[in-house]
C-alpha cells in the first residue's frame, strides 16, 4: 500500500486505542473481480475517466485487494473490528451504478451489513 495510506491508517487506529473508541473498519467493495474482466468492462470508469491511460482490470483487481488485505491485517493485529463488505455486497452490477458507487440495491446491502457489524460491537 502507499506510505500515506499505511499512515493515516495507522494513525486512526492509534486514536481509536488510545481513546477507547469502539471504531469500525470496512473494506471496499466493487465491481474490480476475475468474473467481471469481459462481462461489464465498458462500464468500468474510474480509472481514470476520460483519459488516454488506463490500469488494466487485472491490475485494479489486485490493488483493490492489497489495501482490503492490509486494512484487514492491521486491525486483526490491534484487536479492532473489520466489517467485511466486499463478503456481502458482491461484484455483480445489480449492486453498483459503476466500479465503486452503490446501485440502490448494493446500498441496501451495505447499511444491513454495516448495521450487523455494529451490533456486533455492541455486545
Amino acid at each position: 500500500v502507499s506510505q500515506d495510506y499505511a499512515f493515516c491508517i495507522n494513525k486512526i487506529i492509534k486514536l481509536c486505542k488510545t481513546n477507547k473508541l469502539n471504531c469500525i473498519f470496512a473494506d471496499q467493495p466493487s465491481l474490480y473481480h476475475i468474473d467481471n474482466i469481459d462481462t461489464y468492462k465498458k462500464k468500468i470508469w474510474m480509472n481514470p475517466p476520460f483519459e488516454k491511460y488506463k490500469i488494466d482490470l487485472k491490475s485494479m483487481i489486485n490493488i483493490k485487494e492489497i489495501y482490503n488485505s492490509y486494512l484487514k491485517e492491521e486491525l486483526k493485529k490491534n484487536n479492532l473490528v473489520f466489517c467485511s463488505l466486499s463478503s456481502k455486497v458482491k461484484p455483480i452490477f445489480s449492486n453498483f451504478i459503476d466500479d465503486v458507487h452503490f446501485s440502490p440495491n448494493g446500498s441496501k446491502l451495505v447499511a444491513k451489513t454495516l448495521f450487523e457489524c455494529v451490533k456486533r460491537v455492541r455486545n
